[in-house]
């Protein structure tokens, strides 16, 4: 199994773009990141843009290609991890010397037993015990992953023309056999849920199985946002004899990109049932896995357990100690943060700078995308203002480059974004002959409507500024709302230190500890869903919020019996920030069951 022994942090996927090429950027630091299996068309042309600064050979792959997805992602994975691997070779051959890449690769590494072994290379005089200390440090080094990101249910099966795609060709499946087929050595994450086809498909395919030596030459890594469905997802891979390494618990709320709130379960109650069950888990897939090893007659070997990693609205040392002394946290994951930093991702220097300057209101959780889950958005981005420029000039909506998420069959024709100008022209109209609906009820339903974004495509608009100027769109921009507390371009070095807790960013700035910002965001989330179901935007029944209600205040009372006391500091501002939503809570009327 592969392991992180020099990192413990990783970076999330950020959007199709933002990370697309963030393994050749710091990998060679031993740095995990991942990236999109989203937009195939960005991978070509990021393909095309590291061949002519690499001096590598490019043959295009056409769009009339057989299999043209998949085998482009393929390209461009192998592509990268050719660069990685040149790069390491070339930072091994560096000297071992202040002011050099290799010293620099020792110096950003946190606490532990690398870092100890370099301050003993360091302090020991020159002699042949140093020179085998050096070869020692240098064997000890090794490339971060290149991991990749699938949207499960991302995955569409017929083309906007109405045309359906081949069998394991759909998007989802298509991004997964690129992967298998390529050289990286990474693990596929996969997000948003159960895909039965994908997951029947990634139960084929050789490389996510154990070698005879039990090494797995790819991994599975499974972002889940509660236990329950780290369990049932688990088991279901289990009987079709896939094991999953890692599983990456995420807050509903307070991440960026796409949201996917739980029913109020707040993530420090989430994290200690894994951490209570964490060996019941592992017993429990291991027994099903090693059954499905023997009916295939493969070799049934003994797993690792699955590592457990956490993130979502990080932004301390302390708050990441905390979860790995509490719950038993192998690793964190730091997103948004990475946009300000240009060394690790692409971010246009305009974005960067409105990101540094946006504070808790330019962060919205909006209806911007075209799936119909919450997203986090950058309000003051590129993309956003040209939306609202299309509703003022009455034509709302966007272009459809892509159609990655042509699933809407309301109307009659081929299947249409929801984001798209023709959808919304159509809907709009629909829903001004409604005569149902009140006048706010219809003024609630058209604001929603009109406020789907082209984010598939928008969302590589960095990115493309970048390789494609004169292709790229205005951008998007999906940063969570932690970004709000970091105020300014950082370097590589400034934001590792900051993890590691070597400097704080944030010293002196009135940023709740993430429990409590994570609670705010899940109680403001209440009251916008209370305001939606009343304008009939979505049908909670009276339950689910009392569900939720309840939900939180065993939050808050987990907190103060089991966190409060392990803080290292800002207990007292902890239990304000607590109470104070205790009470904003209790405030809410709810909504109550229709008299019969």
């Amino acid at each position: 199994m592969m392991t992180n022994d020099l990192h413990r942090f990783h970076i999330p996927v950020m959007g199709t773009g933002f990370t697309v090429d963030t393994p050749v950027k710091i990998a060679k630091y031993g740095i995990h990141s991942v990236v999109s299996m989203g937009d195939d068309r960005l991978a070509e042309r990021m393909r095309k843009a590291h061949a002519e600064e690499h001096g590598l050979s490019f043959a295009p792959i056409l769009e009339s290609d057989p299999d043209c997805r998949a085998k482009r992602f393929t390209a461009y994975l192998d592509q990268m991890q050719d660069i990685v691997d040149t790069q390491m070779e070339a930072l091994l051959a560096l000297p071992l010397e202040p002011g050099s890449d290799l010293w620099r690769c020792f110096q950003l590494l946190p606490e532990g037993p690398a870092r100890m072994a370099f301050m003993r290379w360091q302090n020991e005089p020159a002699s042949a015990r140093k020179q085998v200390l050096e070869r020692r440090l240098r064997e000890s080094l090794h490339a971060g992953r290149i991991d990749v990101n699938i949207m499960t249910k991302v995955d569409r099966t017929v083309t906007h023309q109405g045309v359906s795609l081949p069998v394991d060709g759909s998007d989802a499946l298509a991004g997964l056999r690129g992967f298998a087929n390529s050289r990286v050595r990474g693990s596929v994450v996969f997000s948003a849920g159960m895909n039965p086809r994908l997951y029947g498909l990634l139960g084929r395919l050789d490389a996510f199985q154990p070698r005879p030596d039990g090494v797995l030459e790819k991994e599975v890594i499974m972002k889940v946002s509660d236990y329950r469905s780290a369990e049932i997802q688990g088991r279901y891979l289990a009987k079709k004899g896939v094991w999953i390494s890692e599983f990456r618990m995420e807050s509903g709320l307070n991440c960026g990109g796409h949201a996917f709130a739980t029913d109020g379960i707040l993530m420090g109650p989430i994290l200690e049932e894994f951490r209570s069950k964490r060996q019941e888990l592992h017993a429990s897939l291991r027994a099903v896995w090693m059954a499905a090893q023997a009916s295939r007659g493969m070799p049934t070997l003994e797993p690792q357990a699955a590592r457990l990693t956490a993130q979502g609205g990080l932004g301390t040392y302390d708050e990441a100690v905390l979860l790995q002394e509490a719950f038993g946290v192998d690793a964190t994951g730091w997103g948004s943060p990475f946009l300000l930093v240009k060394e690790a991702t692409i971010c246009d220097d305009e974005h960067r700078q409105l990101l540094a300057e946006a504070g808790e209101n330019e962060i919205r959780l909006s209806r911007s995308s075209p799936l119909g889950l919450p997203f986090w958005l950058l309000t003051t981005s590129a993309s956003e203002r040209q939306r609202l420029r299309r509703i003022a000039e009455g034509k709302p909506g966007s272009p459809c480059p892509h159609s990655y998420l042509v699933y809407n069959t309301e109307f009659p024709g081929n299947p249409q974004c929801v984001s798209s100008a023709s959808y919304q022209s159509a809907k709009l109209k629909q829903l001004d002959s409604n005569g149902e609906l009140n006048d706010a009820e219809r003024s609630a339903a058209k604001a929603e409507v009109v406020e789907k974004a082209c984010i598939c495509w928008e969302l590589s608009g960095s990115a493309l500024k970048q390789v494609a100027p004169k292709a790229a769109p205005p951008t998007t921009v999906c940063a969570g709302p932690n970004i709000a507390w970091f105020d300014r371009e950082l370097s590589l070095d400034e934001m590792i230190d900051h993890i590691y807790g070597r400097i704080d960013l944030l010293k002196n700035k009135a940023r709740p500890h993430f429990f409590v910002n994570e609670m705010k965001l899940y109680v403001d989330y209440l009251k916008e869903e209370i305001r939606r179901t009343r304008l009939k935007l979505t049908n909670h029944p009276p339950a689910y919020f009392e569900t939720y209600k309840a939900n939180l205040l065993e939050g808050v009372a987990f907190y103060r019996q089991r966190i409060k006391n392990r803080l290292r500091n800002g207990r007292e501002s902890f239990e304000n920030g607590l109470q104070s939503l205790v009470e904003e809570l209790e405030a809410i009327t709810l909504p109550v069951p229709a008299m019969a």
